[in-house]
């Protein structure tokens, strides 16, 4: 699952594979391209906090937290 990173969108999830949001047409991306957002966990006045997989990993189980700011 992938979440959409456009601050306007509601963050819906998508399944692996799809490339463009189906809420707001925004490109769907790994960030550096490594971490899938998954889901949107808060946010405030600096961005929101996406809850992230790390695209390498996977098999690991490993999951990150990270911000980003719009």
């Amino acid at each position: 699952m992938t979440c959409c990173l456009d601050p306007a969108c509601h963050n819906p999830p998508h399944p692996d594979g799809v490339m463009y949001c189906s809420n707001c047409g925004g490109f769907l991306i790994a960030l550096r391209n490594r971490y899938r957002p998954i889901q949107s966990i808060g946010g405030g006045g600096f961005g929101k906090t996406y809850l992230a997989e790390d695209i390498d990993k996977l098999n690991e189980s490993n999951e990150r937290n990270f911000s980003a700011n719009f």
